[in-house]
């Protein structure tokens, strides 16, 4: 599987996307992961980009914030703010590739200064921010390397460069010729000794329809071939890309600006390079994200199975064993006189003396240390105690072979438990592969940090879970044209209803006022109903009059309210189906009953009460997961918290409904 861009791929981005990226403001940096990057592009249209810089894979732009996971640890934190601090509003002046090498220079012009963000996409590559004067400023990774040391402070120095010898004037073909017996076969001497990636290798091979196994030399046909490929591809690929992305098995295993012969699987092609790396890489990362979830998973069902092969060569062994007793404890009650005999004689001949005891019939080896006598009945070998006698003997086998069928027996049953712990296990990864599939691919909406529904209409609300997302709904959100909403009542959330200009509906006023009333010190007070008042986005402000003060998580309300009165204190709280698993969705009793045969797989209606929201979130969590349990993967993927957050406060199901048909 391919895990990086080659210095060809970056050749063809660029040409791609370098306009593009040429004039655009950085708005924001995020760190996405370790030696990752996102910027928040502004271009001179207008038009948000996100470009993701993963050093040592990619760069690339991706489709926004959806699905990128940004780390929240404080260290990163810290690192994050420092270079937004650096690099926010900066303008980007161009964008270059050092030669052929797998390294981008990102040029930014900061105020009067300028400056370069350097990402290297070469293995242990780094991003570094390096100022006029070439040195680095900041750094996603200090190292220290053979040829060079990256840290902040110290200049910047790429690694040792080498041009392709098939893009060198100076090469022939007898020095390139030459160059290909550095490697131990075909494809080696082309990436050693003409300096080509390794797929770029295999493909102008396999397009001569030469063997990359075979001996690192060629004819003077064979190295025309070979060059005219090489140069085809590096030189013409970037100006005529053919994007595709290829499967072997349904599994992607490479993304290339050409189509390739040198990999025989199914194809998927592209309109623009851009997309197919992105589709690429983000199948790549989801791969790994589910790996790293499922490694302790793994290593349990490893752990059992070994435990559970140990456990099959030990009944193995102790059926063995028992075969050999039971034959013993047959012949020994078929010929016990003759047994009986052979131990009478063992044990007067050691009253006597050890040598005596070799003359007894049957007698194979003695061994007076231990007080041991083996000896032959038949065909079978056996040790006797010299201080027991034939019945006692035959008591101690028989008790013997019980114990071991007893330990046979035991070992059977743990073995089933471990075959079922182990197919539990395997039934739990199938599982939770799913569930991180869902994780991974998750597509969070900005508005869904807040209270939030649509209504009927179509038209999208948000409310503040608490003070300060109250300010900031006020403060970034509201619009001249938006409704305000707020109970009638100290202490609530203020819902806005996103216009866009257009007059909402009576439907979507009545929808929108329940999220102000339930999210409400109304539903903690166990009230039935309150009043709930709207305004415009133009009548509400974060500035007091002169001398007052407004209180925190409050506005002022300037002109004329409007009343919507008695709106009952019912919420519904369900589940819709999205394109990637489930959401939760609230609203209005009514408003989800409508979409229940065709979203909405069900809901609750809570009015206030008195039972723990912790218990009705679990409640709410375990009827679903009953009901749908095809989607059970879906269930493993939502958090209590994610429910909690949503319920008002102490609460009563009044009722439960469900869907039929969802998605049939």
């Amino acid at each position: 599987m391919k895990t990086s861009m080659t210095s060809l791929d970056i050749k063809v981005w660029i040409a791609e996307n370098g306009e593009l990226l040429e004039g655009a403001y950085i708005d924001n940096v995020y760190i996405v992961k370790e030696n990752t990057l996102l910027l928040k592009l502004r271009t001179c249209q207008a038009q948000h980009l996100y470009l993701i810089l993963e050093a040592g894979r990619r760069i690339s732009f991706v489709k926004g914030m959806e699905g990128v996971k940004t780390i929240s640890s404080e260290h990163y934190s810290s690192i994050q703010t420092l270079w937004r601090s650096l690099v926010r509003d900066c303008r980007v002046e161009k964008v270059e590739q050092l030669d052929y090498e797998r390294i981008v220079f990102i040029h930014i012009k900061c105020g009067s200064k300028t400056s370069k963000i350097v990402v290297e996409l070469l293995p242990r590559g780094v991003i570094a921010l390096v100022d006029e004067e070439g040195r680095i400023k900041l750094v996603t990774e200090s190292r220290s390397m053979r040829d060079r040391v990256v840290k902040s402070g110290a200049e910047y120095k790429p690694p040792p460069l080498r041009t392709s010898a098939v893009l060198r004037d100076d090469m022939n073909f007898e020095d390139l010729s030459k160059l290909l017996k550095k490697g131990k076969d075909l494809v080696r001497g082309v990436v050693v000794g003409w300096g080509l990636p390794g797929e770029l290798a295999e493909e102008v091979i396999a397009r001569c329809g030469l063997d990359k196994h075979s001996e690192p030399r060629a004819d003077l046909d064979e190295l025309r071939c070979l060059v005219e490929k090489a140069r085809e591809l590096l030189l013409h690929t970037p100006s005529s890309p053919r994007p595709c992305m290829v499967f072997v098995e349904g599994k992607p295993v490479g993304v290339y600006p050409y189509e390739p012969v040198h990999i025989k699987g199914t194809i998927e092609r592209f309109t623009s390079f851009n997309d197919a790396l992105d589709a690429y890489f983000s199948q790549v990362t989801e791969e790994e994200v589910i790996k790293q979830r499922l490694s302790t998973l793994e290593s349990e069902i490893a752990k059992l199975e070994r435990s559970l092969e140990k456990l099959k060569e030990n009944v193995i062994e102790r059926r063995n064993e028992l075969k050999r007793l039971s034959k013993l404890l047959k012949i020994i009650e078929e010929n016990f006189i003759e047994f009986s005999n052979i131990v009478e004689c063992v044990r007067q001949g050691v009253r006597k003396n050890w040598d005596y005891v070799k003359t007894c019939s049957g007698v194979v080896k003695v061994n007076p240390k231990k007080g041991k006598v083996r000896v032959r009945i038949k065909d079978v070998e056996v040790d006797i105690d010299v201080r027991k006698n034939a019945i006692e003997l035959y008591g101690e086998l028989r008790k013997k072979v019980k114990e071991i069928e007893k330990d046979i027996k035991r070992a059977e049953e743990e073995e089933q438990k471990l075959l079922r712990k182990v197919e539990d296990l395997k039934q739990t990864r199938v599982v939770e592969v799913e569930r991180s599939r869902v994780l991974v691919r998750k597509k969070s909406e900005w508005f869904e940090r807040f209270h939030w529904m649509i209504t009927s209409d179509g038209y999208l609300v948000i409310g503040g879970r608490d003070a300060s997302q109250n300010r900031a709904i006020i403060r970034r959100y509201v619009e001249p044209r938006d409704v305000v909403m707020h109970a009638d009542i100290h202490g609530g959330s203020a819902v806005v209803i996103k216009t866009g200009d257009q007059n909402p509906t009576e439907a979507s006023l009545k929808e929108a006022a329940v999220l102000a009333a339930c999210y409400s010190k109304a539903w903690k007070a166990g009230l039935g109903s309150v009043d709930v008042y709207w305004v415009y986005g133009s009548q509400v402000s974060l500035s007091p009059p002169s001398g007052e003060y407004i209180p925190r998580g409050g506005f002022m309300v300037y002109g004329k309210r409007n009343w919507i009165r008695s709106v009952r204190l019912e919420l519904a709280i369900g589940f819709e189906k999205t394109e990637w698993c489930v959401r939760i969705v609230v609203g209005l009793p009514e408003a989800l009953e409508k979409k229940l045969e065709d979203k909405v797989l069900g809901y609750f209606v809570l009015i206030p009460g008195g039972e723990d929201p912790s218990k009705i979130a679990k409640k709410i969590l375990e009827k679903f997961a009953n009901r749908f349990p095809e989607l059970i993967h879906c269930w493993k993927a939502v958090s209590i918290d994610d429910i909690l957050v949503r319920i008002p406060g102490r609460s009563k199901i009044k009722q439960v409904k469900f869907a039929k048909n969802v998605g049939e």
